[in-house]
């Protein structure tokens, strides 16, 4: 019997990708064959994100700076999810690690966070947390890159883009040519 694939699915706001985002899909490449990307379409928290297809269109010019693309893909699942679903509602992590297990029939998933999600009083705040770490396993990321997507919001806001600290090439391009949070 052929020994199942592990995929990691990592999902996050991206709002914006930077290289703290960077860091964990390079750590879920060292525990998996295959990372999945999943940008929040309508986030559970009920936080402010810019729009979805620019944050999706920076998450994959995030990975073709990383070079990874052969072994990280972006999934607009949240997206297909809300549209079935036409009402307002968050899109859960559950839901879409069902939908994701439908599509990798033969792997084995693995839910990725980072250490902020992984503190006890949040983890435990998502929708049948229990249940995802029964089903699919967790996994966590360690925090070796403190850069925070609110940092460079803020500093959009003032009219500040961000270094390549913060983040790829391609991600800033794609922030100066949206205008993004610029006031």
């Amino acid at each position: 019997m052929k020994k199942k694939s592990i995929v990691a699915v990592f999902g996050s706001a991206f709002n914006p990708p930077h290289r703290g985002h960077e860091d964990v899909i390079q750590q879920a490449l060292g525990q998996a064959s295959s990372v999945v990307v999943v940008p929040s379409f309508r986030h559970a928290f009920g936080k402010k994100m810019m729009d979805f297809e620019l944050r999706l269109r920076m998450v994959k010019v995030m990975i073709a700076d990383m070079k990874a693309e052969a072994l990280v893909g972006v999934s607009n699942i949240e997206q297909k999810l809300a549209e079935k679903r036409r009402d307002d509602q968050p899109i859960y992590t559950y839901d879409v690690m069902e939908a994701l297990e439908e599509h990798y029939q033969t792997d084995q998933l693995v839910f990725v966070i980072g250490p902020d999600n992984a503190k006890p009083e949040i983890w435990r705040a998502f929708y049948k947390s229990e249940e995802i770490e029964q089903r699919w396993n967790l996994w966590v990321a360690q925090e070796r890159v403190n850069i925070r997507s609110t940092g460079i919001r803020e500093k959009l806001a003032q009219g500040i883009y961000p270094s390549l600290r913060d983040c790829s090439p391609g991600v800033i391009q794609l922030l100066k040519e949206s205008g993004a949070c610029l006031h």
